[in-house]
């Protein structure tokens, strides 16, 4: 799966709800099961919390942090399409097309030694809640 269908794929969930955003957790979890990437699935006040990593844990780090969910749209915002270069779909370039890119980055370097990449995607970036985020569960769990 290219990065194109792959954030395609993205843009379909309608991740401004709890139960889209746990749907399009499933996917990129299976998606990286798929891949032979382990991913952990945990939560953050009821909302999917997705890692992964590849790498030797001793080799330098590279953590690469994204978040699933959007602000509300129409229906029809769901529906990618692609006009000459461009993507169209809520949440296309902020941020599904950017982690459609992440979870090939890690497909792509899984089997190499120089650098570990750890993969965090929350479900709460676009929330107005200043506590107890899905990126401060990551940040107290180690990551």
């Amino acid at each position: 799966m290219d990065e194109l269908a792959l954030a395609k794929r993205l843009i379909a969930f309608d991740t401004s709800s709890a139960e889209g955003l746990r749907r399009a957790a499933e996917f990129v979890g299976g998606w990286l099961e798929s891949n032979d990437i382990g991913a952990q699935q945990t939560e953050a006040r009821g909302l999917p919390v997705t890692t992964a990593e590849v790498g030797p844990a001793d080799a330098p780090t590279l953590v690469l942090h994204g978040h699933m969910d959007v602000v509300p749209g129409g229906r029809d915002q769901f529906e990618p399409r692609v006009d000459g270069d461009r993507l169209y779909g809520r949440g296309a370039y902020d941020m599904k097309g950017a982690l459609a890119v992440m979870l090939l980055m890690l497909l792509n370097l899984r089997d190499q030694d120089g650098v570990r990449l750890r993969l965090g995607i929350v479900s709460d970036e676009e929330s107005e809640e200043e506590d107890n985020r899905g990126s401060d569960a990551l940040v107290a769990a180690g990551f």
